[in-house]
Formats: structure tokens, C-alpha cells, sequence
């Protein structure tokens, strides 16, 4: 995404989509083998530079999901999705855990007290919720995901595909 925000201009809009919506607080281990990564997940993250490793276990989202919405009223929404980005998938950690998510959180710059508050009242649960409903209305069924016009790209998408998307949409646009 930083690669074509040099050549457009690109507004993202981070949105919660619950991927697994039955896993428990506590998380899930995967079953079966988990040290292989989906080809086409693997590919896209070397295009993209990005280092990934293949977690053992399925975290619950949806405190990662809340505080991603309290970021956003700080302006932090990238940095802090990045963060947790890093967290899952290059360092393995829960990202279903309260503790870790708040690390995170004040790593970023988000308020201590904002962010205790928002895990303690799950405030911004509603907004999850409300999201992920919008995004099922569209056809999502999985993540990574994004909505360039009216094309849908899901999953391990490269560069090359979102950049004819944006092409196509600045045609249409013109």
C-alpha cells in the first residue's frame, strides 16, 4: 500500500470484519500443521517485503477490532494496525490478549486510560459489530480485504491487482 500511495492518492479506511466469529476469549490452537503459510499468502508477503510466520493459534480479534476503532479518533488506526500486524504475524503473539493489546496500544501513543476504559466497556463493540455486518452485505468472507469502487479484492492480493483496481476506478472516475 505505501508503494501505490506514491503514484495515487489513496485514503484508507481500516473497517473490523470478524474473520472467525466463534473463537472463544481465550483463543483456538489450529489443527492439523501450521508451520506452512498458503502459497499465494506467502508470495504476496515476499512482494510485499513483509515478514510472516504461520501462528499455531487463532486469536480472538475482537478487543484488537475495538481498539482499532479508538485509534482511529487519534489518528493512530494505521500505526496501530501495523502493530498489531507485527505482533500476529511476525512475532506470534496473542493478539486476543488484553495485555499485549494494550502494550501495543500505549506503543502507538494511544492514551492509557482511553484504552482501559475502551477494553473495560467494550465501548466501541456496536461499531465492530456494525462493520462486520457491512462487510458480509458486500460479499466479504475474508481478510485481508478491500473495496476499490465496486471491485472486491480478498485474501493475498499483490501489488500488480490492486494497482489495476485503482486504475480501473480513476477511469471511471475521469
Amino acid at each position: 500500500m505505501n508503494e501505490l500511495s506514491k503514484s495515487f492518492s489513496i485514503k484508507l479506511d481500516i473497517r473490523s470484519f470478524i474473520l472467525k466469529p466463534d473463537i472463544p476469549k481465550e483463543g483456538r490452537l489450529k489443527s492439523g500443521t501450521y508451520s506452512q503459510l498458503p502459497t499465494a499468502l506467502s508470495q504476496a508477503a515476499e512482494e510485499l517485503g513483509l515478514k510472516i510466520k504461520s501462528p499455531y493459534f487463532i486469536p480472538y480479534t475482537i478487543y484488537a477490532l475495538e481498539l482499532t476503532e479508538l485509534s482511529k479518533q487519534y489518528d493512530l488506526a494505521k500505526s496501530f494496525h501495523l502493530a498489531v500486524y507485527s505482533a500476529y504475524w511476525e512475532n506470534q503473539e496473542d493478539i486476543g490478549n488484553t495485555t499485549v493489546l494494550e502494550r501495543l496500544a500505549l506503543n502507538v501513543g494511544l492514551p492509557r486510560v482511553s484504552v482501559q476504559k475502551a477494553l473495560q466497556n467494550h465501548s466501541f463493540l456496536p461499531k465492530v459489530i456494525e462493520q462486520h455486518y457491512q462487510a458480509e452485505i458486500l460479499g466479504f468472507k475474508g481478510i485481508p480485504a478491500a473495496l476499490i469502487g465496486k471491485k472486491r479484492l480478498i485474501g493475498a492480493v499483490d501489488t500488480l491487482h490492486f494497482q489495476e483496481a485503482i486504475e480501473n476506478e480513476s477511469r471511471c472516475i475521469t
